[in-house]
Protein backbone atom coordinates (compact mmCIF):
# COMPACT_ATOMS: atom_id res chain seq x y z
CA UNK A 1 0.00 0.00 0.00
CA UNK A 2 1.20 3.16 -1.39
CA UNK A 3 0.55 6.41 0.99
CA UNK A 4 1.94 9.52 0.89
CA UNK A 5 5.01 10.12 3.10
CA UNK A 6 4.74 10.76 6.89
CA UNK A 7 1.13 9.45 6.93
CA UNK A 8 0.30 5.87 8.60
CA UNK A 9 -2.54 4.43 10.04
CA UNK A 10 -3.13 2.24 13.12
CA UNK A 11 -6.17 -0.04 11.57
CA UNK A 12 -6.13 -1.97 8.25
CA UNK A 13 -3.35 -2.84 6.02
CA UNK A 14 -3.08 -5.38 3.34
CA UNK A 15 -2.14 -8.32 5.01
CA UNK A 16 -0.67 -11.55 3.06
CA UNK A 17 -1.65 -13.75 5.67
CA UNK A 18 0.70 -16.84 4.72
CA UNK A 19 4.18 -15.03 5.08
CA UNK A 20 6.92 -17.39 4.69
CA UNK A 21 10.29 -18.11 2.93
CA UNK A 22 8.67 -19.78 0.30
CA UNK A 23 6.81 -16.57 -0.45
CA UNK A 24 9.38 -14.39 -0.92
CA UNK A 25 11.62 -13.81 -4.44
CA UNK A 26 14.57 -12.21 -4.35
CA UNK A 27 15.74 -10.49 -7.48
CA UNK A 28 18.40 -8.56 -8.19
CA UNK A 29 21.66 -9.94 -10.18
CA UNK A 30 23.26 -6.93 -9.51
CA UNK A 31 23.64 -7.33 -5.45
CA UNK A 32 20.25 -5.07 -5.08
CA UNK A 33 18.70 -8.24 -3.60
CA UNK A 34 15.37 -7.22 -3.86
CA UNK A 35 12.36 -8.72 -2.10
CA UNK A 36 9.17 -9.01 -3.49
CA UNK A 37 6.06 -10.94 -1.91
CA UNK A 38 3.74 -13.32 -4.05
CA UNK A 39 0.78 -15.71 -3.48
CA UNK A 40 -1.52 -13.08 -2.08
CA UNK A 41 -4.73 -15.69 -2.62
CA UNK A 42 -5.28 -15.51 0.88
CA UNK A 43 -4.39 -11.62 1.52
CA UNK A 44 -6.96 -10.02 3.70
CA UNK A 45 -7.75 -6.70 5.18
CA UNK A 46 -6.48 -6.49 8.70
CA UNK A 47 -5.04 -4.57 11.47
CA UNK A 48 -0.88 -4.87 10.48
CA UNK A 49 -0.05 -6.83 13.67
CA UNK A 50 -1.56 -10.05 12.67
CA UNK A 51 0.46 -10.14 9.21
CA UNK A 52 3.32 -11.41 11.88
CA UNK A 53 1.60 -14.40 13.17
CA UNK A 54 3.11 -16.89 10.52
CA UNK A 55 6.14 -15.33 10.05
CA UNK A 56 6.86 -14.93 14.10
CA UNK A 57 5.17 -18.57 14.61
CA UNK A 58 8.20 -19.95 11.64
CA UNK A 59 11.11 -18.14 13.34
CA UNK A 60 10.33 -19.35 16.92
CA UNK A 61 9.77 -22.74 15.58
CA UNK A 62 12.60 -22.93 12.96
CA UNK A 63 15.21 -21.67 15.67
CA UNK A 64 13.47 -23.60 18.73
CA UNK A 65 13.46 -20.30 20.88
CA UNK A 66 11.18 -19.24 23.21
CA UNK A 67 8.94 -15.99 22.96
CA UNK A 68 11.60 -13.95 25.08
CA UNK A 69 14.86 -15.16 23.42
CA UNK A 70 16.71 -12.62 21.85
CA UNK A 71 17.06 -13.02 18.70
CA UNK A 72 13.06 -13.82 18.36
CA UNK A 73 12.79 -10.29 19.96
CA UNK A 74 14.99 -8.69 17.60
CA UNK A 75 13.21 -9.70 14.90
CA UNK A 76 9.90 -8.38 16.57
CA UNK A 77 11.56 -5.05 17.60
CA UNK A 78 12.66 -4.33 14.18
CA UNK A 79 8.65 -4.86 12.23
CA UNK A 80 7.31 -3.16 15.69
CA UNK A 81 9.98 -0.19 14.81
CA UNK A 82 8.16 1.50 12.15
CA UNK A 83 5.10 2.01 14.44
CA UNK A 84 7.21 3.93 16.90
CA UNK A 85 6.54 7.68 15.79
CA UNK A 86 2.57 6.23 17.01
CA UNK A 87 2.79 4.62 20.55
CA UNK A 88 5.23 3.68 23.37
CA UNK A 89 6.57 0.49 22.20
CA UNK A 90 4.94 -1.68 24.60
CA UNK A 91 1.51 -0.46 22.73
CA UNK A 92 2.71 -2.29 19.58
CA UNK A 93 3.29 -5.19 21.54
CA UNK A 94 0.21 -5.64 23.12
CA UNK A 95 -1.62 -5.31 19.96
CA UNK A 96 0.45 -7.62 18.00
CA UNK A 97 -0.03 -10.01 20.90
CA UNK A 98 -3.89 -9.19 20.56
CA UNK A 99 -3.69 -9.34 16.59
CA UNK A 100 -2.31 -12.41 16.56
CA UNK A 101 -5.44 -14.59 17.67
CA UNK A 102 -7.60 -12.79 15.48
CA UNK A 103 -4.86 -13.91 12.89
CA UNK A 104 -5.15 -17.74 13.27
CA UNK A 105 -9.00 -17.47 13.30
CA UNK A 106 -8.44 -15.41 10.29
CA UNK A 107 -6.08 -18.46 8.35
CA UNK A 108 -9.03 -21.17 8.83
CA UNK A 109 -11.00 -19.40 5.97
CA UNK A 110 -8.12 -19.28 2.90
CA UNK A 111 -7.72 -23.00 3.62
CA UNK A 112 -11.65 -23.89 3.70
CA UNK A 113 -11.37 -21.86 0.40
CA UNK A 114 -7.98 -23.73 -1.13
CA UNK A 115 -9.50 -27.04 -0.18
CA UNK A 116 -13.06 -26.63 -1.57
CA UNK A 117 -11.77 -25.18 -4.64
CA UNK A 118 -8.93 -27.95 -5.13
CA UNK A 119 -11.63 -30.61 -4.54
CA UNK A 120 -9.44 -32.42 -2.39
CA UNK A 121 -10.01 -35.59 -0.56
CA UNK A 122 -9.99 -36.30 3.66
CA UNK A 123 -6.93 -37.87 3.46
CA UNK A 124 -5.25 -35.10 2.09
CA UNK A 125 -1.78 -33.46 3.81
CA UNK A 126 -3.60 -30.14 4.12
CA UNK A 127 -7.26 -31.51 5.00
CA UNK A 128 -7.16 -30.48 8.66
CA UNK A 129 -5.23 -27.32 8.13
CA UNK A 130 -8.79 -25.36 8.48
CA UNK A 131 -9.18 -27.22 11.95
CA UNK A 132 -5.75 -26.89 13.32
CA UNK A 133 -6.12 -23.28 12.40
CA UNK A 134 -9.17 -22.94 14.20
CA UNK A 135 -7.84 -25.30 17.05
CA UNK A 136 -4.32 -23.16 17.56
CA UNK A 137 -6.86 -20.65 19.37
CA UNK A 138 -6.72 -22.81 22.46
CA UNK A 139 -2.66 -22.43 22.73
CA UNK A 140 -1.71 -20.49 25.30
CA UNK A 141 0.65 -18.39 23.35
CA UNK A 142 -0.41 -15.72 21.02
CA UNK A 143 1.78 -17.20 18.17
CA UNK A 144 0.89 -21.12 19.61
CA UNK A 145 0.02 -23.92 16.79
CA UNK A 146 0.51 -20.83 14.10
Amino acid sequence: MVRPAGRRTRFAEPDHNDLHPWNLLVTGADGTNQVRFYDWEGSIVAYPSASMLVPLGYVQHHLEVGLDDPAFLRIRVAYLDVFSDLAPHAEPVEALELACPVGKAVRALPWARTLRTLGGDENDVFASAPLQSSGSLLDDSYLGGA
